[in-house]
C-alpha cells in the first residue's frame, strides 16, 4: 500500500463509503445549532481526510499480513481471518466511537460558531454531565469561567475525549466570577498528559470534527503539510504525500459536482 494508491477509483470508492459514515454525524438529530455554511464545508472537508487517513492505514495494516513470519504467501482462509480482525477493529469498533466522537464534535463547532459572535457579551462556562461517569479530569475544569477569547477555549474547548459530554454554556458577562485563565491552562494540561493530548484543540475555531493529530495522521499531524515551506523543511513525510493525493480526489470531486449541479 503506498500514498499513491489512494488514487485509485477502488480505493477512493471505499474512502467515500468511509466518509459517508462520518457526514451523517453533521445532520444527526441531537444536534442543536445551526452549522453555519462555511464551518459546514470546512467540517466535511475535514471528515474526508479523515476518512483518506483511515482508509490508508486499514489498507497497509491488511496487506502486511499476506506473507507469514517466514516470508511465504498465506493460504487464503488464514489471510481472510486476519483482514476479518483488521475490519472488525476499524469498522465496528472504532467506528462506533468516530461517529460517536463526530456528533459531538459538530454539536460543539456550531456552538462555538454561535457563542464566539457574542464575545463582547458574554463569558463562557465549562460544564460537565454532572454524574459518576464524569471522568476525574474533565470533573477538575466544571465550573471554569472565560472570556470567550480567552486562550483556555483554544485547547479545551469540548469535546475532550472520545464519548465526552461535557459542555460550554453562556452567561452576561459579569454574572459569574471569572476562573484564573492561566491555572485553568495548567490543570487541563495536566490532565491531559500523553494519550489525551490530542484533544487539546477548538474544533469550532479550528473547522475540524477529529483531533489535528489523531494517530492516523501520525506524530506530526498533517497541518505542516498545508504550507509548503514548512513541509519541506521538516520533510516530505508520508503524512505530506497521503494529504496530497486526498487532496487531489476533493478537488477532482468539487469539480464533478459543480459541472453536474450545472447541467
Amino acid at each position: 500500500m503506498t500514498p499513491e494508491m489512494l488514487r485509485e477509483r477502488p480505493i477512493r470508492r471505499l474512502i467515500s463509503e468511509t466518509a459517508g459514515v462520518y457526514l451523517q454525524a453533521l445532520d444527526d438529530s441531537s444536534i442543536q445549532y445551526e452549522i453555519p455554511a462555511e464551518m459546514r464545508q470546512s467540517l466535511e472537508q475535514d471528515i474526508f481526510v479523515f476518512s483518506g487517513f483511515k482508509t490508508y492505514h486499514q489498507l497497509k495494516e491488511a496487506s502486511e499480513l499476506l506473507l507469514d513470519e517466514q516470508g511465504r504467501v498465506k493460504s487464503f482462509n488464514k489471510f481472510y481471518q486476519d483482514v476479518s480482525a483488521i475490519r472488525e477493529k476499524y469498522n465496528r469498533n472504532w467506528l462506533h466511537a468516530e461517529y460517536n466522537f463526530a456528533v459531538s464534535s459538530s454539536q460543539m463547532a456550531a456552538k462555538w460558531a454561535e457563542q464566539s459572535a457574542d464575545a463582547d457579551i458574554c463569558d463562557l462556562t465549562y460544564s460537565t454531565a454532572g454524574d459518576d461517569k464524569v471522568r476525574p479530569e474533565h470533573a477538575a475544569l466544571d465550573g471554569v469561567t472565560l472570556p470567550v477569547e480567552d486562550p483556555f477555549w483554544s485547547y479545551a474547548y469540548p469535546p475532550n475525549g472520545w464519548n465526552c459530554r461535557c459542555n460550554v454554556i453562556r452567561s452576561l458577562k459579569g454574572t459569574r466570577p471569572l476562573s484564573n485563565s492561566e491555572q485553568c491552562q495548567e490543570t487541563f494540561m495536566q490532565t491531559t498528559e500523553g494519550r489525551e493530548e490530542i484533544f487539546r484543540y477548538n474544533p469550532g475555531k479550528e473547522g475540524v470534527i477529529y483531533p489535528p493529530h489523531h494517530p492516523y495522521y501520525g506524530k506530526r499531524g498533517y497541518k505542516h503539510c498545508l504550507n509548503p515551506h514548512l513541509a519541506t523543511s521538516l520533510g516530505d513525510g508520508e503524512e505530506c504525500q497521503i494529504h496530497s493525493k486526498l487532496k487531489q480526489n476533493i478537488e477532482e470531486d468539487t469539480t464533478r459536482k459543480e459541472e453536474e449541479e450545472a447541467i
